[in-house]
C-alpha cells in the first residue's frame, strides 16, 4: 500500500511522495512486530509479491489514507490496483496476501486483457481471477450487461442475476433482452 497525498520523510530526511516496499516471503517469516511492518508500510508503501504469483508483483497505491490490519492491507481514496495484465481502480480496497482477495468498494474500473467492467461492490481473486459483485456492468463483444449480481467462477464464464444484455453501445439501448439469471 503506498500513500501518495502525505509527504514521507525517510531517513536522511528527503520528502517521498511515492516508494516501494516489498514483502517476499523470507520478510513474511522473519521475526517482525506489528509496529515494525506498520512503521515500514508508513515510510515507504508496499507492493506485494508472492511465490505462487510468480515474478509479478501486486502494486496497490491510494491518494487517501492506507494501513495495515490484522495482515490486510487497507487503501482509501483513488486505489489503483495493478497486477499483471490487470489493472482496477476503486474508492476503497482491502488486500489479503493469504487468499490473494481483494474486496472493492465504490465506483470500480477493473481492466482485463479482453474487457472492462464497472461497478459498486466486488470481491476478486487476484490468482484465480474468481469474481463476485453486485451491481456490475461490462461488455463481453458483442454483448454489453448491466446485471445486478454477477458471479465469475473463471474468465471464460460469467453467472449474472437481474440482468440486462443489449448489443446497442448506449446508455439508454434502444433494446435489451431482461434476463432473471444466466
Amino acid at each position: 500500500v503506498s500513500n501518495t497525498a502525505s509527504s514521507i520523510s525517510p531517513p536522511g530526511g528527503i520528502p517521498e511522495a511515492v516508494a516501494v516496499f516489498r514483502i517476499v516471503p523470507a520478510f513474511m517469516s522473519a521475526n517482525v512486530t506489528v509496529y515494525d511492518a506498520v512503521q515500514l508500510v508508513a515510510m515507504v508503501g508496499a507492493v506485494a509479491q508472492f511465490g505462487s504469483f510468480g515474478d509479478v508483483p501486486v502494486s496497490i497505491t491510494a491518494d487517501g489514507g492506507t494501513r495495515f490490519e490484522g495482515g490486510v492491507a487497507i487503501a482509501e481514496d483513488n486505489v489503483q490496483i495493478h497486477y499483471g495484465d490487470y489493472s482496477i481502480y476503486c474508492d476503497y480496497a482491502e488486500y489479503n496476501p493469504d487468499t490473494r482477495d481483494v474486496l472493492l468498494i465504490g465506483n470500480i474500473r477493473l481492466y482485463t486483457p479482453k474487457e472492462v467492467l464497472t461497478g459498486q461492490r466486488a470481491l476478486f481473486n487476484l490468482e484465480t481471477k474468481q469474481m463476485r459483485a453486485l451491481e456490475f456492468s461490462g461488455a463481453h463483444f458483442p454483448l454489453f450487461f448491466h446485471a445486478f449480481s454477477l458471479r465469475a467462477p473463471s474468465t471464460r464464464e460469467f453467472r449474472v442475476r437481474d440482468a440486462l444484455f443489449t448489443t446497442d453501445d448506449s446508455s439508454k439501448p434502444d433494446f435489451h433482452v431482461k434476463s432473471k439469471s444466466v
